[in-house]
């Protein structure tokens, strides 16, 4: 058992442990792990305080000053029949703990959370002073991203009230998953609480996905999807004058340049914000394919056409790899209608070139591939569905159980 304070420790050996038979699978006493915060919390804090500004939101960096203002004091002393061991005390710790020891190398990768308000104390203050009291090289929380909180209607989430859409509600509504996780990132708290409102999420669903997103998509697929003589029989063309074509040269570059602004976003935890970018980058490709007139030049300009299709399917591609962070289902789709393999997305690292690619995007998906059957990917809300959501979600649950059961008679 690993406790988390010496105000808990105590709580938990004294109420809750001492005089209590031992598990029934192990038959054996846990043994508590006493630490000893206030002697680690400089180190806590040094580290930190190193990391404020770079990967730290604002609300991560809020909490911490003022964890770091309060200190952590001690609230009782570790019983000395105990036979836990002090944080700081790495010998005697490796004696208690053998077998932490095969995890105490720096594990490849990154560790990133996302956290809450109440509990951002745990991991910017807390969980380093543990890893870093030991003395060992652990790896260290590389960023954090705390947000405010998020209201509904004008009111306050509430599973007791039954006011709010929660888990088993959201999937009784029949809207797609990925329509939630992008409306709920687009209405991210990052900076201020935030309003869950049914007119909001109609509104990002109907404008956004569906006629900016899934229409540009279904465009382009739809396209290419048609027999030759009015498309290209599901084959993706040539693009012969791409690095000439002064339209295909400007998207280029300003989608390379959105690209870096999303790498950068996200790298710093900013989801909100790359979300934002990829749903921009959306906007271009629209604007490209919208300006192009391509359904003229495919009698008139048969290359032209040819090279503003291959650069847009090209855009389906990024956009799917883009958004897969947010929208997994959906990308995964997209894919499908591509026909391209689910693992075969850009990891934007720059060991790969994938930055690179994503700035021509003409290249990123070969001549002669076959494409998939393109489908409408999202499904707009009338607003009859909508004031029905409003209701069902406004009441108590006694209220909400009442109107299942008329609605069942």
């Amino acid at each position: 058992m690993l406790c988390l304070s010496p105000h808990l420790h105590l709580h938990l050996h004294h109420r809750s442990l001492a005089g209590r038979p031992p598990p029934m699978l192990s038959r054996q006493s846990p043994t508590p792990l006493g630490l000893e915060l206030p002697e680690a919390a400089p180190l806590a804090c040094g580290w930190t305080r190193s990391r404020e500004g770079r990967r730290t939101s604002g609300g991560g960096a809020a909490a911490y000053r003022e964890e770091a203002r309060r200190g952590l004091p001690r609230r009782g002393e570790v019983p000395p029949h105990t036979e836990g061991r002090r944080t700081g005390e790495a010998p005697r710790l490796q004696l208690a703990r053998p077998h932490w020891t095969y995890s105490r190398r720096r594990l490849p990768g990154h560790d990133s959370h996302c956290s809450g308000p109440p509990v951002c104390w745990l991991l910017l203050v807390m969980f380093p002073a543990t890893l870093l009291g030991t003395g060992e090289n652990w790896t260290l929380l590389k960023a954090i991203s705390v947000t405010e909180y998020l209201t509904y209607e004008s009111g306050k989430f509430s599973k007791a009230k039954g006011i709010g859409v929660f888990g088993n509600d959201a999937k009784d509504t029949n809207i797609p998953p990925e329509v939630w996780r992008y409306y709920l990132l687009t209405n991210r708290p990052e900076a201020s609480d935030t309003q869950f409102t049914w007119t909001d999420l109609q509104a990002k669903l109907n404008n956004e996905l569906v006629n900016k997103l899934g229409n540009f998509i279904n465009r382009v697929l739809s396209f290419i999807a048609k027999p030759e003589g009015a498309g290209y029989g599901s084959i993706i063309p040539p693009a012969t004058n791409a690095k000439s074509h002064p339209r295909t040269q400007a998207i280029s570059e300003t989608v390379g340049k959105l690209v870096d602004q999303y790498i950068e976003a996200m790298d710093k935890v900013k989801l909100k914000q790359g979300l934002k970018i990829a749903m921009a980058i959306c906007s271009e490709g629209n604007a490209y394919l919208q300006e192009s007139q391509f359904w003229k030049l495919y009698k008139q300009d048969p290359p032209g056409c040819a090279t503003v299709m291959k650069t847009s399917v090209g855009l389906v591609y990024l956009l799917a790899c883009l958004l897969e962070p947010f929208m997994p289902s959906f990308s995964k789709e997209v894919l499908q209608q591509l026909n391209l393999c689910p693992e075969e997305h850009l990891s934007f690292c720059d060991e790969k070139g994938d930055r690179d690619k994503a700035k021509r995007p003409w290249d990123l998906i070969p001549s002669g591939h076959r494409i998939g059957k393109p489908a409408p990917l999202f499904k707009g809300l009338d607003d009859n569905t909508v004031k029905g959501f409003k209701e069902k979600f406004a009441g108590s649950q006694t209220e909400r159980r009442l109107r299942a059961e008329v609605a069942a008679q």
